[in-house]
């Protein structure tokens, strides 16, 4: 059993909750999306984000936490909590009852459908702890071209590591502050191997960025991070290393359910 976590943010702190309601319910779309291998997707919000689609595999978790601080790191912290939360009452539900994965997913983010058939035959072997999303895919709105980032997607995205549900403790944790070189909200414990995740083999995900709703990755931040490294020629070179273009074409689309989305 796959289980998607999805942490939804307040509307309090939501930019437009209609713009955050249309991308979460494309996610989704895109979770449900899944072709083979048993899931489900345990939703935790304060707010549920208005929707006219719907599954049954969908479970809904309300909760009675404060709207985070208007801030990078108080929004970080309400998504930790919300994940634990929905780890919490998969576990109660008994969907690892015989064994399995969690993945937590950004309510913006899309994932491949190949990823619940992939690791299905895994469940039962605890001597696999997970995977990282070490490749995956970054997509403004609206834009014709994704890019690969084939080094470390989950150094960036939320939405970048499948592991064993008791292994919650060991990989998440409500920092302080972002520290570059970690995911918002997983770190991944090098010093014990035993629980080091292994790449997963294909890209898994679609970071949806410059959407309105972003926690890190604004227009801001990209500015920032461009002038930082002193020429935009310096900057563009390090980055054509690093990220591969490739059109969006109808089967880049079906897999993983990247269909346009209202965002203003």
């Amino acid at each position: 059993m796959l289980v998607f976590v999805v942490p939804v943010k307040s509307p309090e702190v939501s930019t437009s909750w209609s713009r955050l309601s249309a991308l979460f319910e494309r996610s989704l779309r895109s979770l449900c999306g899944q072709r083979g291998g048993a899931f489900r997707v345990v939703v935790v919000c304060n707010s549920l984000p208005e929707t006219g689609w719907w599954d049954p595999r969908i479970s809904v978790v309300i909760t009675d936490l404060p709207a985070p601080a208007l801030t990078r790191e108080g929004k970080n912290s309400d998504k930790t909590l919300k994940i634990l939360k929905g780890i919490e009452y998969a576990k109660d539900q008994g969907y690892f009852s015989g064994g399995g994965f969690v993945m937590p997913v950004d309510a913006d983010d899309l994932v491949s459908c190949r990823l619940a058939s992939y690791v299905e035959p895994f469940a039962a072997d605890r001597s696999i702890p997970g995977w990282s999303l070490t490749r995956g895919y970054l997509c403004r709105e609206g834009s014709p071209v994704a890019f690969l980032n084939r080094k470390n997607f989950n150094h960036s995205c939320g939405s970048s590591a499948i592991f064993r549900p008791e292994l919650a403790d060991e990989l998440i944790y409500d920092h302080p502050s972002y520290q570059p070189g970690e995911s918002d909200f997983l770190r991944y414990n090098f010093e014990q191997p035993k629980i080091a995740l292994p790449a997963l083999p294909f890209p898994g995900a679609v970071y949806s960025i410059l959407n309105g709703e972003n926690i890190f990755l604004t227009s801001g931040t990209v500015t920032a991070h461009r002038t930082g490294h002193g020429s935009s020629l310096r900057y563009y070179a390090a980055k054509a290393m690093k990220y591969v273009p490739r059109p969006i074409t109808p089967r880049f689309r079906g897999e993983f359910g990247l269909v346009p989305v209202a965002t203003s």
